[in-house]
């Protein structure tokens, strides 16, 4: 998946150390990722205004994106088994919704 490259086309400045193709190839789980993810989720929170939320319940993860104005749940997906998965695919769902206001 090349989120970082559809993130850059968005605005978004990357902070860890890497390149964009070299961030993109790294495992789900690594931590450059996990933190550059969370940097990632800020942005979108303090940029376009959207929230993503990642819940979890007795059957796996999921994620809410939320739109604070004017307030909405966008999208409200649960079917992941593992936190990564749902996070991953929420920054996934949000660009797509970033790239259709464009």
């Amino acid at each position: 998946m090349e989120i970082f490259k559809q993130l850059k086309k968005l605005g978004y400045k990357h902070y860890i150390d890497l390149t964009i193709e070299e961030l993109d190839a790294l495992p789900i789980d690594n931590i450059e990722k996990r933190i550059e993810y969370s940097l990632v989720i800020d942005w979108f929170r303090e940029k376009h205004k959207l929230d993503i939320i990642i819940s979890s319940n007795l059957l796996g993860y999921g994620f809410i994106i939320y739109q604070r104005y004017p307030p909405k749940n966008i999208l409200d997906k649960r079917e992941f088994q593992y936190y990564q998965e749902a996070r991953e695919q929420a920054i996934l769902k949000t660009i797509e919704l970033c790239q259709k206001e464009k």
